[in-house]
C-alpha cells in the first residue's frame, strides 16, 4: 500500500521536460522603475512642491497616467540634474 502511494506521488510530478518556462520580462521591464512623486522628490533632494513647480514649468519629463498620478524615470531626473549643474 506504501508502494502504490510512492508510485501516485511520482507519477504526478511534472516532468523536467513539461515545466512550464517562467515568464520573461522585456529588458526595459526588468531594469527600469518608475518613480512616484514623493520618490522623485526625495531622489532630487527637493520637496514635493519644488518638484510640482517644476513640473507644470515644463523643467522635468513625466508620465501621467490616467488617475492623475505622475512617475518619473530616474533616468530623466539624472538629465535634469545634469544640466542644472554649473561649471
Amino acid at each position: 500500500m506504501v508502494t502504490a502511494a510512492l508510485e501516485v506521488v511520482k507519477h504526478s510530478s511534472p516532468s523536467p521536460s513539461r515545466a512550464t518556462p517562467a515568464p520573461t520580462r522585456r529588458p526595459s521591464q526588468a531594469t527600469r522603475r518608475m518613480l512616484k512623486t514623493r520618490e522623485a522628490a526625495d531622489y532630487l533632494g527637493i520637496s514635493t512642491w519644488t518638484l510640482r513647480r517644476l513640473m507644470n514649468e515644463g523643467e522635468i519629463a513625466y508620465m501621467k497616467y490616467r488617475g492623475g498620478a505622475a512617475n518619473f524615470d530616474p533616468r530623466d531626473l539624472d538629465a535634469y540634474i545634469e544640466r542644472k549643474k554649473v561649471g
